[in-house]
C-alpha cells in the first residue's frame, strides 16, 4: 500500500514527486502552501510554491483551481501564476506554481490606518479589474475576491508591483460548452466572504461577472479608507443592510469618505450596480474612470507604498 503524506504537516526535505519541501508558508481551511525546490522545464528558477490538499478532502477545491489555471494559461494572461506541475502523489493533490510576493492584506494590516495611499490603491484597482477581465474572458467568475487573494510579484523575478489574482477553489464557469451563458439557477448557496460579497450574493442569487466587480469595488474603497462601514457587524443580514444603505445619498459620504475620489468612485459604483446577470461589463471604462481619478490626485502612482521609496514599513520581497 502506498504511503500517504500528511498534507497538514509536510516536513522540510519531504519529497512530493520531484519537488522537495522547504517550509510551510500559508494555509487555508482545506489546503496548504509550501515553499519547495526542484528543476523546472519552463524556467531557470529553483524555488516554487506547492499548493496541496488531501485527496480525501470533501470539497476537492484544488481540482477546480487547477482547471481554471490551465484554461487561463492556454489563452495567456496578465495577472495569473504560471503552473510548473499538477499531479497526485501519495494521497495528496498538488499544484506547483512560481513564487510570488506578499498579499495585499499584509500591506493593509501594517499600515497605521489600514489604508494605502490613494493613487497606489487606484493603480492596484486597475490591475484587479484587468485580472477579472482576463478571468471572465476565459469563462469563469471568481466568487471570493478579497485582499488575501491578491498578491504581488517578487523583486527577484523583476515583477515588482505586478498584481496576481489567486485562489480559484470556488470559482464557477458561467459559460457552457458552447460558450453560451448558463441560465441562472433558482436556488444557490452563499459563496464567498461576507465583507466583500455582492448584494446578489447576500440575496442568494446566481452570481456572475458584475458580482466580482462589486467585490473588487469594495476592496478598492477599503484600500483607500482603511475600513468599510459594515466591518464588525454581527451577521450577514446586517452587513447586507448597510451595503444597501451605503448607496443612498445620505450615506454615501460615509461609505466613500475622504480621501476617496468620491465623484469617480460613485460613477464606478453606479455603473457596476446597473449591470445584470447577462451584462458584459465595460472593463475599459471602469479602468479609465479610475485613471481619471488618479490624474486629479497630486500623489505619484509609483512607487507603491511597500516598494523602495514608498511609505509602508513592511517592504517588498
Amino acid at each position: 500500500m502506498d504511503k500517504t503524506l500528511d498534507v497538514t504537516n509536510l516536513f522540510p526535505g519531504t519529497q512530493v514527486y520531484k519537488w522537495t519541501i522547504e517550509k510551510k508558508i500559508a494555509q487555508g481551511d482545506f489546503n496548504f502552501i509550501y515553499m519547495c525546490n526542484g528543476s523546472s522545464n519552463m524556467s531557470n528558477y529553483k524555488q516554487f510554491a506547492l499548493k496541496c490538499e488531501s485527496a480525501q478532502s470533501p470539497l476537492q477545491m484544488l481540482k477546480v483551481e487547477a482547471f481554471v489555471l490551465q484554461t487561463i494559461a492556454k489563452r495567456g494572461s496578465r495577472h495569473f501564476c504560471d503552473i510548473e506541475d499538477i499531479g497526485k502523489f501519495q494521497g495528496i493533490h498538488y499544484i506547483v506554481m512560481h513564487m510570488i510576493g506578499r498579499a495585499l492584506v499584509d500591506y493593509m494590516k501594517t499600515s497605521m490606518s489600514g489604508a494605502i495611499s490613494v493613487n497606489c490603491a487606484l493603480s492596484v484597482g486597475i490591475q484587479l479589474i484587468e485580472a477579472l477581465e482576463d478571468l471572465h474572458n476565459c469563462g469563469f467568475i471568481h466568487r471570493d475576491l478579497k485582499p488575501s487573494n491578491i498578491c504581488f510579484g517578487r523583486k527577484d523575478r523583476n515583477e515588482l508591483g505586478k498584481l496576481y489574482l489567486l485562489s480559484f477553489g470556488i470559482s464557477r464557469r458561467y459559460l457552457d460548452s458552447k460558450n453560451q451563458m448558463r441560465k441562472p439557477r433558482d436556488n444557490v448557496e452563499f459563496r464567498g466572504t461576507v465583507r466583500y460579497a455582492s448584494l446578489n450574493c447576500h440575496q442568494l442569487q446566481e452570481l456572475n461577472r458584475k458580482d466580482d466587480l462589486e467585490s473588487a469595488f469594495y476592496v478598492i474603497v477599503e484600500m483607500i479608507t482603511g475600513q468599510l462601514p459594515w466591518k464588525g457587524l454581527p451577521d450577514g443580514a446586517a452587513v447586507a443592510r448597510v451595503k444597501q444603505q451605503s448607496r443612498h445619498p445620505s450615506a454615501i459620504a460615509l461609505f466613500l469618505r475622504a480621501p476617496c475620489p468620491m465623484e469617480e468612485l460613485r460613477e464606478v459604483m453606479i455603473l457596476i450596480d446597473s449591470y445584470n446577470y447577462f451584462t458584459a461589463p465595460d472593463y475599459v471604462n471602469i479602468c479609465n474612470i479610475l485613471r481619471r481619478a488618479m490624474r486629479r490626485s497630486p500623489q505619484p502612482e509609483h512607487p507603491y507604498d511597500w516598494e523602495q521609496g514608498g511609505t509602508n514599513s513592511l517592504g517588498d520581497v
